[in-house]
């Protein structure tokens, strides 16, 4: 089985007060096999953005680019694999 763990916002993995307007996501990878490894990714963050299934290997640098979002506002946002 593959999971995403060690998610995180801006190089943050517990971001509050994120004033950057192209927001990161990334993660780490944990496999309970051998030479396992990511074909491809879905981020959702609330009810604003959802990437759908992106065909990708990447885990780094995950550009944000749902709607704008709100100032003092909690989002919450998870990554799949």
């Amino acid at each position: 089985m593959l999971k995403c763990v060690d998610l995180k916002c801006e190089y943050l993995r517990f971001p509050l007060g994120i004033d950057e307007s192209h927001t990161r996501f990334s993660w780490k990878l944990e496999s309970s096999g051998q030479n396992v490894f990511q074909t491809s990714y879905r981020i959702q963050c609330d009810s604003v953005w959802d990437t759908g299934i992106v065909k990708s290997e990447d885990s780094m640098g995950i550009v944000y680019s749902g709607t704008e979002l709100e100032p003092c506002t909690r989002y919450n946002y998870k990554a799949t694999v």
